[in-house]
């Protein structure tokens, strides 16, 4: 059963950390702009923030931010949701950020408003996103490598924490087996000296036995 045990749980952590660096991974971040027939530019997300609390912010491309959080630019933007926002007019470039308890995600999207599109239909930009997990400020490891660093570590921890377990089980089942052998040893010691404690009493009766009689044979 502890060979079992020894030969299961380092499989068992191998998944657990594996599925751990996969949990890490989140699908990208896209970005789809829908021309309405009123000449206003939906720009939609694939995802919604985690949280209410993440920190949110819509730019252009010299930088100019027209939305950040729940604030926006009422010149530029019509609607603004936690999923899309609405120019009144097409926008060619946007770019989205928002930072989620430390872990950044953007977007960048593009449209060529002089291609002429059907209205109400979406149009096909090109979609570039990236996703960071900042840990500090100057600090953003890959995600997917910093997850896969994290899942071997929770392997190699488990794995020798089984290891040292079983180790200390077949010690500990060894020890018993040693101290049962030297109990048995000991009983064995225990009665083979009783045995020669009799047999010495009864040898000393014989002989007292004996002198006794030429004793009484000479008087």
């Amino acid at each position: 059963m502890v060979q079992l045990i020894c030969l299961v749980a380092p499989v068992l952590a191998l998944l657990f950390g594996l599925s751990s660096a996969a949990s890490t991974a989140r699908p990208p971040l896209i970005c789809s702009p829908t021309r309405q027939p009123d000449g206003t530019v939906i720009f939609e997300l694939s995802q919604s923030p985690q949280s209410s609390q993440c920190h949110t912010c819509w730019e252009e491309e010299d930088g100019t931010v027209i939305a950040r959080d729940s604030e926006c630019l009422p010149d530029l933007v019509q609607n603004l949701t936690s999923k899309s926002i609405t120019l009144k007019s097409c926008g060619e470039y946007l770019h989205y950020r928002r930072d989620c308890f430390g872990i950044r995600e953007e977007a960048v999207c593009k449209l060529n408003c002089s291609i002429d599109v059907p209205q109400g239909m979406h149009s096909t930009p090109v979609n570039t996103t990236t996703l960071e997990w900042c840990l500090s400020e100057s600090f953003c490891p890959d995600p997917l490598a910093f997850g896969l660093t994290l899942g071997f570590i929770i392997v190699f921890v488990l794995a020798a924490f089984s290891l040292g377990v079983c180790k200390w089980k077949r010690n500990f089942k060894r020890r018993q087996q040693d101290a049962a052998q030297r109990a048995v040893e000991n009983e064995d010691e225990r009665e083979e000296a009783i045995e020669l404690c009799t047999q010495y009493k009864e040898e000393n009766t014989v002989k007292i036995q004996r002198t006794a009689g030429i004793g009484l044979q000479q008087d």
